[in-house]
C-alpha cells in the first residue's frame, strides 16, 4: 500500500503543543493534536507528543507515568530554570512532560482562573499569564534539549500554533541544536493568526532577552504592520514549512485587506507557502449511537436517518434544565424553557464568549426574533468575556421561559446542548477551521454560519446554511430562512441532516485526513 511507503519515510515524528485533549485542555488545538498523534501512531508512525506539566494537568488519562533520569538547565531572561522530564502513554502515544516550576504553578494552560485572581489582585480572570513569553521560550528550548540529552532525533517535528513556533528557529540557530537536528525537518501549523493569537514580542530587545536568539535572526520577524514587534510565525517561516487548518484560511492569510490577519502583507510579499489542510474529527469519539463516548442522554443515528432519540434527548434535557433552577451540573444556569412546546424551534450557541465568535451578533438576532414573538427558543453555553456573559444573563431574564444561558463549560453539557437543538449558530467574525460545525452535524443539528475561513466547508443548502457579510440583518435572514424550511419543508431538513452527518463521517475523519493529506505532505517535505 502507498500508506506503508509514506509511513516508512517518517521514521519518527514529534508533536509539540501547549495543550492536549484529556490531559491539558484549553482551545481547539487540544483536539487536533490528540487526534493527529493517535491516528499517526495507529498507522505505524512512531509518535511522541511534548507538553508542559501544569498544575491543571490531568494524569488520569495516561498510563506508565515515570520521571526520567536527566534534566536540563535553561536560561530565560537572565534566570536559569531547571527542567525535568517525565514520560507516559496515552493510547499508545508516547507523551513527554516538560516539568518546571513555571508550569507547575499554572491552574489553566493560558489564562488566570478565579482562584488565581483571589490569591493575587494583579491576576485578572481570563487574561493571559504575565510570564507567557518565558513559558513559551522555556518549553520550546526544553523540547530540543530533551532530544540532545537523550540522543533522540526525529525525522520531523510538527509544532502547533505561535506558542511553539520558535522550535525550528532555536534548532537552526542555537548551539548545540544546529548540528544535532541538522537532518530534522520542521512543520509549524498556524491555528489562528488573528489579533490576540500571535504571541508577538513587543520589540527586538525584549525578544532577545527572553529567547537569547541573535538580533540578526530576530529581525526576520519584523512585520509590515508594526515597526517594533517580532512575530514568531514570521520567524518560523524562514526555518520550517507552514500549514494552516483549512484551505480557505490559507487564502485569507494572504489577503492584505483582511484586518484579522495582521501578517497577510508579510506572507503575500515574501511568497511564503502556507499549506491549508482542513482539520478532521474522530467520529467514533462522538458517535450518537454510543452513549459511553457521545456523553448524550439518549442514542440515535442521523447517518442512518434515525432521529427518535434526538427528540427524546431534547425532552429529557430541557426537562432537566427546568427542574434545576439556577444550577445544572454545578454550573450557573440562567433562565428556563417553561414557555415552549414541541413545535418550538431551538437555536443553540455553544463555545467561547469572545468577540471573535460573533456572539454579540447572535445576541442581537435572538433579541429581535424573541421580541417578534416567533415560536423559537435559544440555548447558550459557554464562558469568556464578562460583558458578553452579562448580555446572555440579561436576555435569559428578559425572555424567561424561552432563553437559557448555562455559564461555564462542561463537555457532556456542551454536547447535550448542541444535540438537543435544531440549529447551531456560528456567526464568527473570523474562524480558521472550527470543530463545532462537525459535532453539530454528527448530532443532526444543522449549522447556520458566516461563510468565513474553515466554516466554508459547510455546503450551503446541503450540509447547513451559510451567509456572507456578517451583520445582524444577514444572520437574521439566514436563521429565518432555516426556520421556515423546517416548518414548511421538514423533509428537506431531514435530507440535510442525513447528508451532513455522513459527509463528516466519510470525508473528514482524521484517518482520512492523515492518509490523504498529511502523509503526502510529510513525504514531500522529507524528500525535498
Amino acid at each position: 500500500m502507498n500508506d506503508e511507503i509514506d509511513c516508512s519515510l517518517i521514521k519518527s515524528i514529534w508533536i509539540v503543543s501547549r495543550e492536549f485533549n484529556h490531559i491539558a485542555e484549553a482551545g481547539g488545538v487540544k483536539n487536533v493534536v490528540c487526534s493527529m498523534a493517535v491516528n499517526l501512531q495507529k498507522i505505524g508512525v512512531k509518535t511522541t507528543v511534548f507538553i508542559p506539566l501544569y498544575k491543571c494537568t490531568d494524569l488520569s488519562a495516561v498510563s506508565d507515568f515515570k520521571k526520567l533520569d536527566f534534566s536540563s538547565e535553561i536560561k530565560v531572561d537572565g534566570e536559569v530554570h531547571k527542567v525535568e522530564y517525565a514520560s507516559a502513554l496515552y493510547d499508545d502515544v508516547k507523551i513527554i512532560f516538560v516539568m518546571s516550576k513555571i508550569f507547575s504553578s499554572k491552574r489553566a494552560v493560558y489564562v488566570y482562573t478565579d482562584e488565581d485572581a483571589k490569591e493575587n489582585p494583579e491576576f485578572v480572570k481570563g487574561t493571559g499569564h504575565k510570564d507567557s513569553f518565558h513559558m513559551n521560550s522555556l518549553f520550546q528550548q526544553a523540547v530540543l534539549y530533551y532530544g540532545y540529552n537523550s540522543e533522540t532525533c526525529p525525522a520531523l517535528i510538527h509544532c502547533h500554533d505561535a506558542a511553539t513556533s520558535l522550535v525550528p528557529v532555536f534548532a537552526r540557530n542555537v548551539f548545540p541544536f544546529v548540528r544535532f537536528f541538522a537532518s530534522t525537518k520542521f512543520v509549524v501549523t498556524i491555528h489562528n493568526a488573528g489579533p490576540g493569537y500571535l504571541q508577538s514580542f513587543p520589540n527586538i530587545e525584549f525578544a532577545h532577552r527572553i529567547t537569547n536568539l541573535p538580533e540578526n535572526v530576530l529581525k526576520k520577524g519584523r512585520s509590515f504592520y508594526s515597526d517594533s514587534s517580532v512575530e514568531p510565525f514570521l520567524l518560523a517561516s524562514y526555518y520550517s514549512h507552514l500549514t494552516t487548518v483549512s484551505p480557505w484560511y490559507a487564502e485569507e492569510l494572504y489577503d492584505t485587506s483582511n484586518q484579522f490577519c495582521l501578517l497577510a502583507r508579510d506572507f503575500a510579499q515574501s511568497g511564503t507557502r502556507i499549506e491549508g489542510i482542513t482539520n478532521g474529527i474522530d467520529y467514533d469519539s462522538y458517535d450518537p449511537k454510543n452513549k459511553a463516548v457521545s456523553l448524550l442522554e439518549t442514542t440515535f443515528s442521523p447517518c442512518d436517518g434515525d432521529f427518535e432519540g434526538k427528540k427524546e434527548l431534547r425532552q429529557k434535557f430541557f426537562a432537566r434544565i427546568n427542574s434545576c433552577p439556577g444550577k445544572i451540573q454545578n454550573l450557573e444556569c440562567c433562565g428556563n424553557f417553561s414557555k415552549i412546546d414541541d413545535k418550538t424551534i431551538c437555536f443553540v450557541y455553544q463555545g467561547r464568549m469572545v468577540s471573535q465568535k460573533g456572539v454579540e451578533i447572535f445576541s442581537d438576532v435572538a433579541d429581535r426574533m424573541l421580541a417578534e414573538n416567533r415560536n423559537v427558543c435559544f440555548l447558550v453555553h459557554g464562558q469568556g468575556q464578562e460583558y458578553i456573559e452579562k448580555i446572555q444573563e440579561e436576555l435569559a431574564i428578559k425572555y424567561m421561559g424561552r432563553y437559557v444561558y448555562i455559564k461555564g463549560f462542561d463537555r457532556a453539557l456542551a454536547r447535550n446542548c448542541v444535540a438537543s437543538a435544531d440549529f447551531l449558530v456560528l456567526p464568527s467574525i473570523f474562524e480558521p477551521c472550527c470543530l463545532e460545525d462537525f459535532i453539530a452535524q454528527i448530532y443532526g443539528t444543522i449549522p447556520i454560519a458566516h461563510a468565513v475561513g474553515g466554516l466554508n466547508k459547510i455546503i450551503n443548502g446541503e450540509t447547513g446554511f451559510t451567509y456572507s457579510n456578517n451583520t445582524s440583518s444577514n444572520l437574521y435572514i439566514s436563521m429565518l430562512r432555516a426556520s421556515e424550511i423546517l416548518q414548511g419543508e421538514p423533509e428537506k431538513i431531514r435530507e440535510i441532516q442525513i447528508f451532513a452527518a455522513n459527509t463528516v463521517k466519510e470525508k473528514y475523519s482524521w484517518a482520512s485526513i492523515i492518509r490523504d493529506k498529511f502523509l503526502p505532505y510529510y513525504k514531500k517535505i522529507l524528500i525535498d
